[in-house]
């Protein structure tokens, strides 16, 4: 499969300056997915091309930075019947995702529509560590995952649980260099949960839960009705 994602930006700061910026970025995508009954394998190749034209209302700089990106992805099916529970099935679902993102020094660029994203538990499969474009984090990680769902008669989920961590296989030289790479990207994720509770078809209970990369305490905890 073929895919093309491109995007225009301009950016004026309104402070009484004349600083403004025009932005282009386009991703063209080679995807090879392999779905079986159980198991689903996909392979991706990205190639990430972004032109800046920053002008602060006395220099000129035009900067262009190339970042080739693969991530392999695999997931795997199992289904059983509740013998307790008549009618009801359990399905158990682990995941693994690797992703790597070579370096790239990218000070000369500035800070436009970026800020960091949050460790929840979808986030650990997600590409990117912030919003925008403005900065694209070198990585070599893998992602573990696994998610179990008991459904109904009628195949609804009644309840889902799921939990999940990243592990970096390298540090992140974007942020070691500016000195807070310790602090922003340990060498492994928060260990983050989710659970979700359908108490009938209008009512549906949700909770999650980070924790710290050393399981020593809840960074953030967030429950939904």
């Amino acid at each position: 499969e073929y895919d093309l994602f491109s995007e225009l930006s301009h950016f004026q700061r309104n402070n009484g300056t004349e600083e403004k910026t025009s932005r282009l970025h386009a991703e063209p995508t080679l995807l090879s997915p392999l779905n079986f009954s159980s198991f689903n394998v996909t392979s991706e190749v990205k190639l990430m091309q972004t032109w800046y034209q920053q002008d602060s209302g006395e220099n000129e700089e035009s900067i262009s930075r190339t970042l080739p990106q693969f991530k392999l992805y695999a997931d795997v099916d199992f289904e059983r019947p509740l013998k307790f529970t008549p009618g009801f099935t359990q399905t158990l679902t682990p995941k693994v995702q690797y992703l790597y993102v070579p370096y790239e020094d990218q000070q000369d660029i500035g800070i436009y529509d970026t800020a960091l994203l949050r460790d929840d538990y979808s986030g650990l499969f997600r590409e990117r560590r912030f919003s925008g474009l403005d900065r694209i984090v070198d990585t070599n990680q893998v992602t573990l995952g696994m998610t179990t769902t008991i459904k109904d008669e009628n195949n609804r989920p009644k309840f889902t649980a799921s939990i999940g961590q990243t592990f970096c296989l390298e540090r992140s030289k974007l942020f070691e260099e500016q000195g807070d790479s310790d602090e922003i990207f340990p060498d492994r994720s928060s260990l983050a949960g989710e659970l979700s509770y359908s108490i009938n078809n209008q009512w549906e209970l949700n909770h999650a839960m980070q924790l710290n990369e050393q399981q020593s305490s809840v960074t953030q905890s967030k429950s939904t009705l």
